[in-house]
């Protein structure tokens, strides 16, 4: 295989790894996302909860 080649396969290679590692932050960043939406809904409902026990306490 000559010099050039051997470039080119390295290159394509180079830009494939890219590319996954790309894909791989991308669905990263998706499950954050999931994440961050259930911590926020589960701190909203705390939230409202202990409200509504604040309330209860202080008639």
């Amino acid at each position: 295989m000559r010099l050039t080649e051997k470039i080119a396969l390295a290159r394509s290679k180079l830009c494939q790894a890219a590319h996954e590692y790309v894909q791989a932050l991308d669905a990263t960043h998706a499950s954050l996302e999931v994440h961050v939406a259930k911590l926020e809904t589960a701190a909203i409902e705390y939230t409202i909860l202990r409200q509504e026990q604040f309330a209860e306490e202080n008639k």
